[in-house]
């Protein structure tokens, strides 16, 4: 069994302040070193976007293209300071990506979050994986998640001792607690716009940094968001 099955199968689910889990360590050695490489050679470094616009890099032309110039074209509008999804290209010109990508595409993983949305939608959606790096200015007020992503998974890479975790709420939207933004910790939910909704969000912050993370979600296969379908 997988290091990154094992974990998520053991992961109980938190009640308080909705349904979800917490998993240190998700990621084995293998693949959070394969991340951490990715983000230093790859991702755009701090001073590329530390005036707060908001770069998006999808594909390889761009990836080298981001690292000659500051002016980038936005397709569309996105919360993330920076953000670069995987896709079927990505990973013809990085396949060592493709074992990031087979974790969330393996069978027993999506059999739980069937499970846990007790339907198997996600047995034909859209899998999106971004590697982020948010700075100063990155905020995002208190949402649930569209109705278009039916799983939220994010795992954080610290390049410091900062508290950058994400935010939950409570059905007020009362601030509850924010998850540790410790090096490989992730967490995972549901997203529910109905009680319990799934309030969680980010408030402004000075980054030092940056701040690293992997996010993963499932997509319905007619919101035709970019990534790759199951």
């Amino acid at each position: 069994m997988q290091h990154e099955e094992f974990v998520f199968l053991e992961s109980p689910v938190i009640s308080d302040p909705w349904p979800h889990t917490i998993i240190k360590n998700f990621f084995s050695e293998s693949n959070k070193n394969i991340i951490k490489e990715f983000f230093n050679n790859n991702v755009p470094k701090k001073e590329l976007i530390k005036d707060k616009s908001k770069v998006k890099v999808t594909t390889v032309s761009n990836i080298i293209q981001l690292a000659k110039t500051r002016n980038f074209s936005i397709n569309r509008a996105d919360n993330h300071n920076c953000y670069i999804t995987l896709t079927n290209e990505m990973l013809i010109k990085y396949p060592v990506l493709t074992d990031i990508v087979n974790i969330f595409k393996n069978p027993v993983i999506i059999d739980r979050i069937c499970k846990e949305r007790n339907d198997e939608k996600i047995k034909q959606s859209i899998l999106r994986i971004q590697f982020i790096r948010d700075v100063t200015g990155y905020t995002i007020k208190p949402h649930p998640d569209s109705e278009r992503k039916l799983f939220t998974f994010q795992s954080y890479f610290p390049n410091n001792n900062e508290n950058l975790g994400t935010n939950f709420y409570d059905q007020d939207i009362s601030f509850v607690k924010s998850i540790p933004y410790e090096e490989n910790t992730a967490y995972w939910f549901i997203p529910r716009q109905e009680k319990p909704i799934t309030w969680h969000g980010f408030e402004s912050k000075n980054i030092t940094s940056t701040r690293d993370s992997v996010m993963v979600n499932y997509f319905t296969q007619e919101s035709n968001e970019e990534g790759i379908r199951l």
